[in-house]
């Protein structure tokens, strides 16, 4: 796999508790394109630090279902002032349906399973690079628009419950 055609001048925030892991991830992602990666342990100083700076990628690690991360990653897409379309990936060990769901449905653009490799890692750089999907803001979700498809013959009823809500779609 060939390394995706990115800017020199990439930067990505990474928001991981292990320090091994998250050092690992930050150079990686130096050695992939990304010149500047600010990395910490906490959501809380992540805010501070999408406050100064505008991010071209976020990883945000999770744990279970009902880690405070997921929260972190719904206040990103609802909040207009921290750029809500950038590129979120969530990095777990933990790949439990439950969890693969939840990262679906707050938002994220995509998943990166732990123990990871630089292949894992580059794919999920191609992916928001060569791979952008629309933004859909409704009253009950913010993120890329998950359908891959739409299927011209399709006659049935709508295929989720947020299509009857108003959508913004760009």
């Amino acid at each position: 796999m060939q390394t995706p055609p990115f800017s020199p001048k990439l930067s990505a925030l990474v928001i991981e508790r292990p320090l091994a892991k998250r050092s690992l991830l930050v150079e990686l992602l130096k050695e992939l394109a990304f010149s500047v990666v600010i990395e910490t342990h906490s959501v809380d100083t992540a805010l501070d630090c999408m406050g100064m700076a505008a991010f071209d990628a976020i990883f945000v690690e999770v744990n279970s279902r009902r880690d405070g991360n997921f929260l972190f990653i719904r206040r990103v897409r609802l909040n207009r002032t921290l750029n809500p379309r950038v590129p979120i990936i969530v990095v777990s060990s933990n790949l439990h349906r439950d969890v693969i769901e939840r990262t679906r449905d707050v938002g994220a653009n995509g998943f990166l399973a732990k123990p990871f490799s630089r292949a894992a890692v580059q794919l999920q750089l191609v992916r928001i690079s060569n791979d952008r999907r629309e933004f859909i803001l409704t009253a009950t979700f913010a993120g890329p628009d998950r359908r891959r498809w739409n299927d011209p013959t399709y006659c049935g009823p709508e295929r989720r419950l947020g299509d009857k809500a108003d959508v913004l779609i760009g």
